[in-house]
C-alpha cells in the first residue's frame, strides 16, 4: 500500500538533516520512490533485522559452531525470498554466503561485502540485557552484532529489494559475498575468493563495516590500518615452583615478560622494533589539514573514557595517532596463578598477547619478521622466547576521486543530506586487503554505525533511524551507480 505524501516527507525530514528536502529536490525523484517503500515496510525490514541479530554466531567459540551456520542459512534465505541466486559457499572453517543478481554479460559487477559472524557477548561483560535478545529502547535496536556487522549489510540487503520493488533490475551484476569469519581475521575468505575470481571479478567494491565520524555525518571512510597478532611467551623452569623455595634462584617468566614488554615502547610513545618505522608513509598535508577541521575535542574525548590524560606518539593528534599512524598493543597478558585467592607459584611460563596496527606502506609479514627478530636479540638467563604468529592482514588507503567515488558521495547526500566527510579508520577489515591486491578496483567504504555504538563491547546498538537512511542510501547508490554506467552524470 503507497503510502501519503505528507507522511513521507515526513518520514525523510525524521531520517536526517534539515537540509534533506532541499536536497532531494535537487536529486531525481527516485529518492521519493524508495523512501516510499522503506516508510511502508520499515516494521517488517527491522523485525527481519530483529531476526538475524538474535542468533548467537559468535565465530571464535566452538560452541556456537551451529548457530554460525544458522546465520548463514538465515542469509541465504533472506536472498532467495527477493529471488536473488543465493548459495552457502564451505570454506573449510565457517561458510560464506555468494549472492548473485545478473543484468547482462557487459554489464559492470558491484560486490557488497559484510559478515554475519560476531564477537563473544555475555551479560556479565557489562550488558543491560541479554546481548542477543535484540530489545528496542527508543531509537536504538540493542544486540551484539546489531552495528557489526548485521545491521549495516541487512540494509544493503533491503536496499537491494528497495529498488527492485520500485524500480526494477538495475542494469548492473551485483554480488554479495556475507562471510562468517571476519571477527576472527577472515582466515579462511582468502581461498574462497581466489577460487570464485572469475565469478565476482568486480568493477567496484561496497562495504559498511566502519561507523560515521559523528552523528547525522555520512562518513566515506578510504583507508584502514592492517592488523597482524602474535603470542609472545617466555618460558623459564619445567614446573611452577614454590616461589619461597626457588625465588632468587631462578628466572620468573613474568618478571622476564613484562621488562619485555615494558621496552617495546620509548618515552615518547613510539614502538622500538628496529625497523618497524621504515616503511611507513607519511601523512599527506592535506588529510593533516582536513583531519584539523573536523570538530574534535580532546576533553570531551578524555571525559568520555574516564581518563585524565591521553598517550600515544609525541608529535601527532589524537586522530592522526588512531588514523594514519602504526601502534603495537598489549591485548592481553597471563601466567603463573590468577585465580581467587592466593598462591605462590614461580611460574612455569607466562603468555602475552600483541596486535600490530600497521599503516600504508608496511606489510603484516614484515611486521612480525621485524618482531620475532627483535626478540631473538634479548637474552635473559634462565628464560626462553618463543613468538606464535596469528591471524593479520594489510594496511589499505584508496583514492577519493573518480567516477565510483563521487557516486558514494551523492548517495550518501541524497540518504543524509549532507555532505559526506572523508576519514581515516583506526580499526582493520582483513578482507578489503585482500580486495585490493586481487582485483585492485574502486572500494567505496560507508559505514552507518554511529561512533559510540559499542561494537566489540557490552550494550552495542544501532540506530533505527540510521537504519532506514543506510537502506534508501543503499538504494540510491545502485541507481547512482547505474547512472555511472549509462553515463548520466
Amino acid at each position: 500500500m503507497r503510502i501519503r505524501f505528507h507522511e513521507r516527507d515526513a518520514f525523510l525530514k525524521s531520517l536526517a538533516t534539515t537540509d534533506t528536502m532541499r536536497e532531494i529536490q535537487s536529486r531525481r525523484c527516485f529518492v521519493t520512490v524508495f523512501a516510499d517503500y522503506v516508510h511502508a515496510h520499515r516494521d517488517c525490514f527491522l523485525r527481519e533485522l530483529q531476526e538475524i541479530v538474535r542468533i548467537p554466531s559468535v565465530s571464535t567459540e566452538p560452541a556456537h559452531a551451529s548457530d554460525v551456520r544458522r546465520a548463514a542459512e538465515w542469509v541465504r534465505n533472506a536472498f532467495q525470498k527477493l529471488n536473488v541466486s543465493a548459495e552457502i559457499l564451505e570454506t573449510g572453517g565457517h561458510p560464506a554466503v555468494l549472492a548473485e543478481r545478473n543484468a547482462s554479460p557487459s554489464a559492470p559487477t558491484v560486490v557488497i561485502y559484510g559478515h554475519y559472524d560476531v564477537q563473544p557477548a555475555k551479560k556479565d561483560d557489562g550488558w543491560d540485557r541479554d546481548p542477543f535478545s535484540a530489545d528496542i529502547e527508543g531509537d536504538k535496536l540493542i544486540a551484539r552484532g546489531a552495528a557489526d556487522n548485521k545491521g549495516q549489510f541487512h540494509a544493503h540487503i533491503k536496499g537491494l529489494e528497495t529498488f527492485l520493488n520500485t524500480i526494477g533490475q538495475p542494469p548492473l551484476n551485483i554480488r554479495f559475498l556475507i562471510e562468517g569469519e571476519e571477527e576472527i581475521g577472515s582466515p579462511n575468505l582468502g581461498g574462497l575468493v581466489r577460487k570464485q575470481k572469475e565469478r565476482l571479478r568486480p568493477d567496484a567494491i561496497v562495504i559498511s563495516d566502519t561507523s560515521m565520524y559523528q552523528v547525522d555525518t555520512p562518513t566515506i571512510c578510504y583507508g584502514l590500518r592492517g592488523l597482524t597478532t602474535a603470542e609472545i611467551t617466555v618460558i623459564g623452569p619445567n614446573r611452577d615452583l614454590h616461589s619461597g623455595t626457588f625465588g632468587g634462584a631462578v628466572a620468573n617468566p613474568i618478571h622476564a615478560l613484562v621488562e619485555i614488554l615494558a621496552g617495546l615502547h620509548d618515552s615518547d610513545g613510539r614502538v622500538t622494533i628496529p625497523g618497524f618505522y621504515d616503511d611507513v608513509k607519511p601523512l599527506e598535508p592535506w588529510e593533516r589539514k582536513a583531519w584539523a577541521e573536523l570538530p574534535w575535542d580532546d576533553a570531551d574525548y578524555r571525559e568520555n573514557l574516564g581518563i585524565a590524560e591521553l598517550w600515544g606518539e609525541r608529535g601527532y593528534t589524537s586522530i592522526e595517532r588512531s588514523w594514519g599512524r602504526p601502534t603495537l598493543e598489549i591485548n592481553g597478558i597471563y601466567g603463573g596463578f590468577t585465580g581467587v585467592g592466593f598462591k605462590t607459584v614461580l611460574p612455569h611460563s607466562a603468555t602475552a598477547k600483541i596486535s600490530l596496527r600497521l599503516v600504508p606502506d608496511q606489510r603484516a609479514k614484515k611486521a612480525l619478521d621485524l618482531l620475532e627478530n627483535h626478540l631473538k636479540f634479548i637474552y635473559m638467563n634462565g628464560i626462553q622466547i618463543n613468538v606464535s604468529r596469528l591471524a593479520g592482514g594489510n594496511p589499505v588507503r584508496f583514492d577519493v576521486s573518480g567516477p565510483w567515488m563521487d557516486a558514494l558521495i551523492r548517495a550518501l547526500k541524497t540518504g543524509f543530506g549532507r555532505q559526506p566527510v572523508l576519514m581515516r579508520d583506526g580499526g582493520s577489515i582483513p578482507i578489503v586487503g585482500l580486495f585490493k591486491e586481487e582485483f585492485d578496483v574502486p572500494v567505496l567504504m560507508a559505514g552507518f554505525a554511529r561512533p559510540d555504538c559499542g561494537s566489540h563491547g557490552p550494550n552495542e546498538y544501532f540506530s533505527i533511524c540510521d537504519y532506514n537512511r543506510a537502506i534508501i542510501t543503499s538504494a540510491t547508490l545502485l541507481q547512482e551507480l547505474t547512472e555511472v554506467h549509462l553515463g548520466d552524470v
